[in-house]
């Protein structure tokens, strides 16, 4: 048997006609953005909307453009 476990993530069903994502799919590198935005949320599922910081690289940006395998760049972008 499998020890996996699963979770619910709730997007509402109009999720991309908000105005925010859309906006945010404009910008450059928008599509990866939104990416961004939903694997973080994805990973925050476990720690009750928390996603934890190990001080392994120098800055949380790093670590997390690690753990989510994006630009750091792009992380920064998202995070600001």
């Amino acid at each position: 048997m499998s020890d996996k476990k699963y979770y619910w993530l709730k997007l509402k069903e109009d999720f991309f006609d908000d105005k925010v994502i859309k906006y945010l799919r404009k910008l450059p590198e928008g599509d990866a953005l939104v990416i961004i935005y939903l694997k973080m949320q994805l990973k925050s599922l476990k720690a009750e909307g928390f996603i934890k910081y190990d001080n392994i690289l120098p800055s949380y940006e790093e670590e997390l453009a690690l753990v989510l395998d994006e630009d750091i760049n792009t992380v920064k972008f998202a995070i600001n």
